[in-house]
């Protein structure tokens, strides 16, 4: 999921899915890749993906991205 913010009240503006590169790369033409898919390595290092906790008691911690 992506807010706009990582206030409490943040607006949801997005919803994405990130699948493992290692599962998806080899089953989809090197074209398409480039057209509708990207490596989420520079987002993860520039901490753009944070792990938040939802606090609502969701059995841990999920992925939300901001942006």
């Amino acid at each position: 999921m992506i807010y706009d913010s990582t206030e409490p009240n943040a607006n949801l503006v997005q919803v994405e899915w990130i699948y493992a590169k290692k599962l998806t790369r080899s089953q989809v033409p090197l074209h398409e890749w480039n057209k509708d898919w990207r490596d989420h390595k520079i987002e993860i290092a520039s901490g753009r993906v944070q792990v938040l906790t939802t606090g609502q008691g969701q059995g841990g911690r999920r992925p939300l991205l901001f942006g």
